[in-house]
């Protein structure tokens, strides 16, 4: 396939071989989740440099910025799930219309987590017990990032609008731009370069909104362009009452999911941090080596989401079921490989981290071979999921996702780990059976057709109140 066929803008998603196509729209999908690390990587790389108390600011502040990130990742998924089931329909009036109802809602959430962020930094920072000498630096730090949570917004909303489009490649260049001039800007803000004044750790925060703003105002542009995006006016960002109904209806389950994932990802990272310094690296160099693997099947489940919404829109319902199932199998053949590969070599994969710590190697080893399976298995989670997402069914996510955490990974953690006397294993116990038990449950709640039923009830209802749908198939079942 020729490079310039995998990053083509215009992928053909109601028609044409699915697997390669779906694949052609997760590429750019996949290499975007990538760039994302390197915001963090960076600011740690640089920071570095003046000494560990300023790597503190970004490893103590993500876990609290992400609580409030999970509401921007809630509502660009419900802009990529109307604009997609938009265009399937054909009607690039009401894909306008949507965009700037997504980008009208997410401005409004973009105030209220500045003003709730900048009053809550101090008491949250105190609340995870900070150390006092490191305080002010992290507490600028934060501070900062939160001031600028509206790029960050803007960006998401225009990632998910052109997620919903079809074009995954405008995206991945605008935050190619915004990655390089955030890794440049950052040692001449925080070491006071050329004729840049020395901000220290603050100079990192800095860097990264600025970047993030300069990406948010190219996607702003890029949305008001026809040749672009999807031709955005101002009319277009009066307020309708029903489409942001339909925004909230999508963008709060997904929004509470998240959270809710990442409140449970805290609490568990206190329950390692309760074995000690081995099983924390070990715990994070392993999740961040699944990451890797799981990266590629977390992009095909986004382009996936874009592939159904749109011929849920075309009324195409047994070309949406084909795209999760190929899929799933390709997500499954590829899964089966990477941790068959870490099962057996797991000790090297986790001594390119750590090269000279045998105890590290050996944990991490250990959890490899518990997890690995459960990974396969986990990955295929990403299709059910982007058949609620494509339908705008996002409530089973909401709820599955609570479960996984709350229900089964944590309390079994406790139980296994110090009920039982298991240690540190009961955690990747803990974490295989949260794995199995949540993807089953996906993938029969899917089995049951309620995304589809959703869809075709929401449809209804749109139709029934006079929405424009000039292009409408059949869409019996």
């Amino acid at each position: 396939m020729r490079l310039r066929q995998l990053f083509s803008k215009n992928v053909p998603i109601t028609e044409g071989p699915i697997l390669k196509n779906l694949l052609r729209l997760g590429a750019p999908l996949v290499i975007g989740n990538l760039l994302q690390q390197l915001y963090n990587i960076a600011d740690i790389y640089w920071l570095g440099r003046l000494g560990k108390f300023a790597v503190a600011a970004p490893v103590i502040s993500f876990p609290i910025m992400f609580l409030f990130i999970s509401v921007a990742i809630g509502f660009s998924m419900a802009g990529t799930s109307l604009i997609a089931q938009f265009m399937g329909r054909g009607d690039k009036h009401r894909v306008a219309r949507a965009s700037g109802q997504v980008l009208l809602t997410m401005v409004g959430f973009a105030v209220l987590v500045v003003v709730l962020g900048l009053a809550l930094s101090d008491p949250v920072l105190r609340a995870v017990q900070t150390p006092e000498d490191i305080f002010p630096h992290i507490s600028v730090y934060l501070k900062i990032l939160f001031a600028g949570m509206p790029a960050l917004f803007l960006f998401f909303v225009y990632r998910g609008i052109m997620q919903g489009y079809g074009d995954t490649v405008s995206p991945l260049i605008v935050q190619v731009i915004s990655v390089v001039l955030n890794v440049v800007l950052d040692p001449f803000l925080i070491f006071g370069w050329w004729i840049f004044p020395e901000m220290g750790v603050a100079g990192a925060a800095v860097a990264t909104v600025g970047s993030r703003t300069f990406a948010a105002l190219i996607g702003l542009v890029f949305l008001v362009s026809k040749r672009f995006g999807v031709g955005l006016r101002w009319s277009d960002m009066r307020p309708d009452r029903r489409l942001i109904r339909d925004i909230l209806r999508i963008g709060i389950p997904g929004s509470v999911g998240q959270t809710a994932t990442s409140l449970g990802f805290i609490i568990m990272n206190g329950i390692v941090n309760s074995f000690g310094t081995t099983v924390i690296t070990a715990y994070g160099v392993v999740n961040r080596l699944t990451m890797l693997f799981l990266f590629p099947a977390m992009g095909v489940g986004q382009a996936a989401t874009t592939f159904i919404g749109q011929n849920l829109g075309a009324g195409e319902h047994t070309r949406t079921r084909d795209t999760v199932k190929k899929g799933a199998v390709f997500i499954f053949i590829y899964l089966t490989i990477g941790m068959i590969l870490t099962f057996f070599f797991g000790k090297y994969f986790v001594g390119f981290f750590v090269p000279n710590d045998a105890a590290v190697m050996q944990t991490g080893e250990e959890f490899i071979r518990v997890l690995a399976f459960s990974v396969v298995v986990f990955g295929s989670m990403f299709m059910p999921q982007a058949a609620f997402q494509g339908a705008g069914h996002t409530k089973p996510i909401m709820i599955i996702n609570i479960i996984r955490l709350w229900g089964i990974r944590l309390p079994a953690a406790y139980l296994l780990s110090y009920t039982l006397g298991m240690d540190e294993a009961g955690i990747w116990w803990a974490m295989f059976l949260s794995n199995v038990v949540s993807t089953s449950m996906y993938w029969l709640w899917y089995a049951k057709g309620s995304w589809e039923r959703f869809y075709l009830k929401q449809e209804a209802i749109d139709l029934k109140a006079g929405v424009e749908d000039e292009y409408r198939p059949s869409r019996r079942l």
